[in-house]
């Protein structure tokens, strides 16, 4: 990603939608459907203390599309953890917690289907602004995953954008890298958020049940 082009901006509703294309002066329409879509949304960590991913298309990261969480000043080679359950209708729960030692995560992770423990390291602000990032930021992206077994879903392989609750603001952001770029009030939207008890047992009412099969029902609720 050279450049990023932002699509959609709404501070009230908290995120972020940008698209990146190789070419700076390209068409954005054109752009919108050949690269992947950014996205970056923050919801109130007390209205969603879990959040909740649905994905229409296998997220999939590459040498040049990469996770990245920006931390609170974390500490040189300080692991984090992220725990979530995956199913086979796309949908995940995670919590993101920062620690010094790898084997914390497996305490934490203790009743969950599957946890992510993996290094941050710093990047310069070169590397940050290429990838569309304000320079002035911190920005501390994973190295490889240490512990990754999610249903057979190999390491390097992760098909899931990377949650992060910040410091500075107790919202849950999402960095994250989506095949098509939707509306972000669409139902078929990449990611979608719904609140959620913390216990999982809504999570795991769903998952055997297609993505389509999952919008329905949310739009019947609401209806």
């Amino acid at each position: 990603l050279v450049s990023s082009y932002c699509i959609v901006e709404d501070p009230p509703e908290g995120y972020v939608v940008s698209v990146g294309s190789p070419d700076p002066h390209g068409d954005l329409q054109s752009s919108a459907q050949q690269f992947r879509a950014q996205r970056i949304l923050n919801f109130p960590f007390e209205k969603h203390p879990v959040g909740i991913l649905k994905t229409p298309q296998p997220i999939m990261y590459s040498d040049s599309v990469k996770p990245m969480c920006i931390a609170e000043a974390p500490l040189p080679d300080e692991h984090v953890c992220i725990l979530g359950v995956v199913t086979r209708g796309g949908l995940m729960t995670l919590r993101h917690v920062q620690m010094l030692y790898e084997s914390d995560c497996q305490e934490l992770a203790q009743g969950l289907s599957s946890y992510l423990c993996a290094k941050v390291k710093e990047i310069d602000a070169e590397v940050a602004e290429t990838l569309g990032m304000d320079p002035e930021l911190d920005i501390y992206p994973f190295s490889a995953p240490l512990d990754f077994d999610i249903n057979g879903v190999k390491a390097g392989s992760l098909e899931t954008p990377l949650f992060c609750l910040t410091n500075e603001h107790p919202t849950w952001s999402v960095y994250g890298f989506a095949l098509n770029a939707f509306d972000v009030t669409h139902p078929d939207s990449p990611i979608l958020f719904s609140d959620v008890p913390s216990d999982l047992t809504a999570i795991k009412e769903h998952s055997d049940i297609s993505y389509q099969e999952w919008v329905q029902r949310m739009l019947s609720k609401q209806g």
